[in-house]
């Protein structure tokens, strides 16, 4: 089950309550990934940068419209001002009102300091220019948490901010507690883990956060159907009761998500959309369009073909995925170039080739540059 605060147990229930977000209302999405720090933090190792990146393509195809901020560009100032534009927009009338949805997800190291002496100790996220122990160089989430009352917007958070507590030994911080939030109405958090607890990551999850990589799972739609705020919730306390996910947490160790709300109704994040019919795919095995070379044959798995750039540059870049993606980072594949068939899919072909200096790489080409030797 859910680790909640007690008094806001039941404001997690009022998500079935008959207000709801509208469907057609505006969508934006604010996703802040920090993994590397300008001062004395700990590196978090990429993955807060894959989390928000995998997120973002995800809302995105769901009809939001995504504003994500990644290590040096993710400078506390960077997050405050995407934040405000976000929910106020860049012009007078341009904000998010009643039927919109804010939602905002912050990968990074987070904090419980207090703001001021003698002050009770508040949530804080660091950010690219974060510096430890000093709360005035982070971004408050009780402020970002109080902004958009009496906006009319729903907004909601996903926190995964307690990765790690460097200082935990010496006394100095810990990481975010749910409980020192403040939520006003139409606001809902979710953390990643609860006070004592910190979160994880594996690369089973495939390098991402295990909050994350819960939540991209229940933000998968089932046929025809709808994800709401109450179902992603659902779907995360699944996920973390499973034997797969308690298997990739540490030994001795536990994290159980947090929900938390102010007065809420439910709200509908993601809608599958009906397919729609298009042409037929192209053939599994795809041929060149020209005559091949005289005792030469179509492109075959295990087969050898040789680069040849339709455009006609003389090298070109692979890809990371079937789909596309981003480059690799290897040297560019240079006309000519030998390469080994290893899968075909539709117009593309994973291949495999050795770069002359000891190393060999794999990517994605389109076959209309490659030859079959």
């Amino acid at each position: 089950m859910f680790a909640t605060r007690p008094a806001l147990a039941l404001a997690v229930l009022a998500l079935g309550s008959p207000s709801f977000a509208q469907e057609n209302g505006r969508k934006v999405a604010v996703l802040v990934g920090v993994g590397q720090f300008k001062h004395d933090l700990t590196d978090l190792k990429g993955s807060p940068q894959k989390d928000v990146a995998e997120l973002g393509k995800v809302l995105k195809a769901g009809g939001f419209e995504v504003v994500t901020l990644t290590d040096a560009r993710a400078t506390k100032d960077a997050i405050e001002t995407a934040f405000r534009t976000a929910l106020n927009g860049s012009r007078p009338g341009g904000g998010l009102g009643r039927g919109d949805i804010l939602l905002v997800a912050v990968c990074t190291h987070g904090f419980s300091l207090a703001p001021a002496p003698g002050k009770p100790d508040e949530p804080f996220v660091a950010g690219y220019d974060a510096k430890p122990g000093q709360p005035e160089t982070m971004v408050a989430l009780n402020a970002l948490f109080d902004a958009p009352k009496g906006s009319g917007a729903t907004c909601l958070f996903l926190v995964d901010a307690c990765r790690e507590d460097p200082n935990r030994g010496r006394g100095q911080v810990r990481g975010v507690e749910p409980t020192t939030a403040r939520l006003p109405k139409g606001t809902a958090v979710l953390f990643a883990c609860q006070r004592g607890e910190l979160s994880h990551q594996h690369e089973k999850a495939g390098g991402h956060g295990l909050f994350t990589y819960a939540v991209l799972k229940a933000l998968k739609p089932v046929a025809g159907g709808k994800v709401s705020w109450n179902r992603l919730l659902a779907g995360v306390e699944a996920e973390f009761e499973s034997p797969a996910m308690k298997a990739m947490i540490p030994a001795g160790k536990s994290q159980v998500p947090v929900a938390t709300s102010g007065e809420l109704g439910a709200v509908t994040l993601l809608v599958e959309r009906p397919a729609v019919a298009g042409p037929p795919p192209p053939a599994a095995v795809v041929t060149k369009s020209e005559p091949p070379a005289k005792g030469k044959t179509e492109l075959v798995v295990g087969g050898k073909a040789r680069v040849q750039p339709a455009g006609g540059a003389d090298a070109i870049s692979s890809q990371s995925s079937k789909n596309g993606g981003d480059n690799l980072g290897v040297p560019e594949i240079d006309r000519g170039t030998v390469v080994t068939i290893k899968e075909i899919v539709g117009g593309r072909c994973r291949v495999e080739w050795a770069d002359g200096k000891g190393g060999t790489h794999s990517g994605w080409l389109n076959a209309t540059d490659l030859t079959a030797e």
